[in-house]
C-alpha cells in the first residue's frame, strides 16, 4: 500500500493500517486536522494550530492518497475554522455514516453515537 506514496500519504496508510488492525477493527476515518497534528508530533495538544502550508500539504496529500487508491472517498465541511477534509471507506456503510455525521453535527461524534445512528435508520 506505501508504494510511490510520499511521506504525509505514508502517514495516512499508516494510520489506515492501525484502525483496520485494532482490535476490534473500526471503520476506517481519517481527519485531515488529526494527520497534522499527528504529523507534526503534537499529539492532543488544542493550543498548537497547525500552519496554512501544513494544512494544505495535508489536504493535498489526502487527495493524492485517494487518487492512488479508489476504495477511499473524500468529504468536506468549509467552515469558519478552515477545511474540515475527512477520508473514509466507500464500502463499509458505518465509515460513510461517520463521516457524514462527523460533516453535519457541529460536535465530536463517536462510534457508539455512529452505531446508536445506524442501528436507528435500520429500523425506520
Amino acid at each position: 500500500m506505501s508504494r510511490g506514496l510520499g511521506r504525509i500519504e505514508r502517514w495516512i496508510a499508516k494510520d489506515i493500517e492501525r484502525q483496520r488492525v485494532s482490535d476490534p477493527p473500526t471503520p476506517i476515518h481519517v481527519h485531515a486536522w488529526e494527520i497534522a497534528c499527528e504529523f507534526k508530533d503534537h499529539g492532543w495538544d488544542f493550543s498548537w494550530q497547525p500552519t496554512r502550508a501544513q494544512r494544505k500539504a495535508v489536504v493535498r496529500a489526502m487527495h493524492s492518497f485517494v487518487r492512488k487508491h479508489p476504495q477511499y472517498a473524500l468529504t468536506e465541511r468549509r467552515g469558519r475554522k478552515g477545511v474540515g477534509l475527512i477520508l473514509y471507506e466507500i464500502a463499509d456503510p458505518v465509515s460513510v455514516t461517520w463521516a457524514k455525521l462527523r460533516m453535519e453535527w457541529p460536535k465530536f461524534v463517536s462510534l457508539s453515537d455512529v452505531k446508536v445512528y445506524t442501528a436507528k435508520q435500520a429500523a425506520l
